[in-house]
């Protein structure tokens, strides 16, 4: 499992290719899937981030905000970057 081995970059782009071909083949529920681990992969990238590329950082938790406007951590974490 590449979350449980700290492989973030690896599973973001896995979950961004699943909600392309989920989008592609009409399949809400693993699209929905993907954008709900996104959400999160994106704020803990962001978070991981923001001491040593806070340019990049804000990248990221701007992408989970895209997906889930109401992500009340991704917008704490834009306030700490």
């Amino acid at each position: 499992n590449l979350i449980k081995e700290k492989k973030y970059s690896e599973a973001i782009a896995a979950y961004e290719k699943s909600g392309e071909f989920a989008t592609t083949f009409s399949d809400e529920n693993i699209k929905e899937k993907s954008e709900n681990m996104l959400v999160k992969l994106y704020a803990s990238e962001g978070n991981r981030l923001k001491a040593e590329k806070p340019d990049d950082a804000l990248v990221y938790l701007d992408k989970a905000l895209k997906l889930d406007p109401d992500f009340s951590k991704a917008f704490f974490s834009k306030g700490q970057v």
